[in-house]
C-alpha cells in the first residue's frame, strides 16, 4: 500500500475484492456479457451505441472445464454474433488439418 508506481495495481485488487463480495454481484453482471443470448445482445447494442467497435470474448475462467468454455463460445457465435457481424451469418466451414 502506498508504494510509488503500484497505485493502479492496488486499485485493481481493491476492485477485485469488491466484486468478490456477494452483495456486489450486480457489479460483475453489469460489466460482463453474462446471461441469455438476448441479454447479451442488449448489452452489446448498448456498447455499440456508446461507440465501441470491438469486443473481446474470452471465456477462459479459471476452473471452468474446456468443454464448457467451448460450448459458451459456440453459443455466442451462433446466438449473439450474427446480429453484429455478417461473418457469423453463414454456417461455419470445416477446416482440414494443416489448413
Amino acid at each position: 500500500v502506498g508504494v510509488p508506481g503500484y497505485e493502479q495495481f492496488n486499485k485493481l485488487w481493491q476492485s477485485m475484492r469488491q466484486m468478490a463480495n456477494p452483495e456486489n454481484i450486480h457489479l460483475v453482471f453489469d460489466s460482463q456479457l453474462v446471461g441469455s443470448p438476448e441479454r447479451v445482445r442488449q448489452r452489446l447494442r448498448s456498447l455499440v451505441g456508446m461507440g465501441f467497435d470491438y469486443v473481446v470474448v474470452a471465456p477462459c475462467i479459471t476452473g471452468v472445464p474446456m468443454d464448457v468454455r467451448h460450448d459458451q463460445i459456440v453459443r455466442f457465435a451462433r446466438d449473439v454474433a450474427p446480429e453484429f457481424s455478417s461473418r457469423f451469418r453463414s454456417p461455419p466451414r470445416r477446416v482440414a488439418a494443416g489448413e
